[in-house]
């Protein structure tokens, strides 16, 4: 028993070591992290859409906005789980599962970019918030698409004793990346506005890219 434990915290050592595990959990971390801070930003937006929308109109105050916001979500998570069970088929179409979780890595940089500009541009075009959600909703899928990517490329990297330390330093990681993004980005929006902070967000996933792109067969 001991001896099993000693070589399970050796090997917990030994992923730290491991460039392409690390690249793996620093890829999942910053594009997870940049999503939850993100997050705070286009979520408001999507809330201030759907209780726009003349629906439930019977309703007044907060149950409205309780059952409509719900609705948005309900089909929004619909999507998301279908779009999960369909990762196989992304990875295939882009060609292997390293090249899959690079391009999807950009993918959400560039996407977090431009909702920033578009939401700087509905100020003065209404429709632009329309494509700003639509952004955060191919977010939301991008993000889930990754999920199974991600857990498959680190189980590839490290062993199976492993693998749940090896997720739980993701997990950690990631909740370390949104706390150190919140502040100045938070700065940012408060001095610039929220399209700035968005955009700024986005350069920053696509400068890290170098640190977190994972090794190409």
């Amino acid at each position: 028993m001991k001896g099993q434990l000693s070589e399970t915290i050796k090997k917990f050592a030994g992923m730290f070591k491991n460039k392409d595990a690390l690249r793996g959990i620093i890829n999942s971390s910053l594009f997870d992290g940049s999503f939850e801070v993100s997050s705070n930003y286009l979520q408001p937006i999507l809330k201030s859409f759907a209780i726009s929308l003349p629906i439930m109109l019977f309703l007044t105050g907060q149950e409205r906005i309780a059952v409509v916001v719900g609705i948005a979500y309900f089909f929004i998570y619909l999507l998301t789980s279908f779009a999960s069970s369909n990762a196989k088929k992304v990875m295939d179409k882009i060609g292997n599962l390293p090249s899959a979780i690079n391009a999807t890595f950009i993918g959400g940089a560039m996407i977090i970019l431009l909702s920033g500009v578009f939401v700087t541009m509905k100020e003065r075009y209404d429709y632009f918030a329309l494509l700003a959600i639509v952004l955060f909703v191919s977010l939301y899928v991008l993000k889930n698409i990754r999920r199974p990517m991600n857990v498959g490329y680190i189980s590839e990297q490290i062993s199976h004793r492993t693998m749940a330390s090896g997720l739980s330093v993701e997990s950690l990681m990631k909740t370390f990346v949104a706390a150190l993004l919140a502040p100045p980005i938070g700065w940012v929006a408060d001095i610039y506005g929220v399209g700035a902070a968005l955009a700024v967000l986005g350069v920053i996933m696509a400068l890290f890219y170098s640190i977190a792109k994972v090794r190409t067969a």
